[in-house]
């Protein structure tokens, strides 16, 4: 049996030399390289004539599985429009359907619903007759387009896995009407008290929580407080408008 620590390939790069155990070959220069120098740009490649800076703008995910395939690739990206992770044959927002593209056409078809809507209201008033009221199903298919919207929108840590994330509208603002509002998730493990403390942070409220004779920022549903012990999923659902609210010491 060989010897293990010969198994594997120096890195080419002269200020590396890292043993890696799956190298890479450079189709230019055909030297191998490590994971981290593999790319032309990253070894100064000297058999091709210009080499292009990786895109800032790109967050790589090797280590993730492609979420249509499962293939695991250092080419791996991850979409900024759903926060999932793709090869390169699935990159695209076309090649992987991506969930902000079903938004769009979800909004476009809401959007001629609701003028069919009005011009069946406006023949009904000059008829004299009552407009139909809005139906469960309708309000069940404003509420998906909201959710779906959130998703592809939010704010709040990246570390939250997306399978793990609580997708809620926050309304905040200065106590002056109209409040602003914020798509953001949170962790489905987190209690009511640690949302309060990341949201305040991210989005720059004022946040005594930790101080005595002091007003206390907390959350609202339905104008209910919420107990800052428990956990938020267990008392509300993606989808739903949590408000942040200033209380005065008790």
């Amino acid at each position: 049996m060989s010897d293990p620590i010969y198994i594997g390939k120096h890195c080419s790069f002269e200020s590396c030399s890292l043993l890696d155990f799956l190298p890479i070959t450079c189709s230019y220069c055909k030297k191998i390289f490590c994971k981290d120098h593999h790319t032309p740009y990253h070894h100064h490649c000297k058999d091709v004539d210009s080499v292009t800076p990786p895109n800032p703008n790109i967050t790589y995910r090797p280590s993730e599985p492609c979420e249509m395939c499962q293939l695991k690739d250092l080419t791996n990206v991850l979409c900024e429009s759903c926060q999932r992770v793709y090869c390169m044959s699935h990159r695209t927002l076309e090649q992987h359907s991506c969930l902000i593209l079903q938004v769009d056409k979800v909004e476009e078809r809401t959007k001629k619903q609701q003028q069919v809507d009005a011009i069946k209201t406006a023949k009904t008033a000059v008829k004299g007759v009552a407009p139909k009221r809005r139906g469960a199903k309708s309000a069940a298919v404003e509420r998906k387009v909201l959710l779906m919207k959130m998703k592809s929108k939010s704010e709040g840590p990246a570390s939250v896995p997306f399978t793990e994330r609580l997708f809620i509208n926050i309304l905040h603002g200065d106590g002056t009407p109209p409040p602003l509002n914020t798509y953001f998730h949170v962790s489905t493990m987190w209690t009511v008290g640690r949302c309060v403390d990341m949201i305040a942070e991210h989005l720059k409220l004022r946040n005594n929580n930790n101080r005595a004779n002091m007003d206390a920022l907390v959350m609202e549903l339905n104008g209910t407080p919420l107990p800052m012990s428990q956990c938020l999923a267990n008392l509300c659902e993606s989808g739903d408008t949590i408000s942040m609210v200033y209380h005065p010491p008790s």
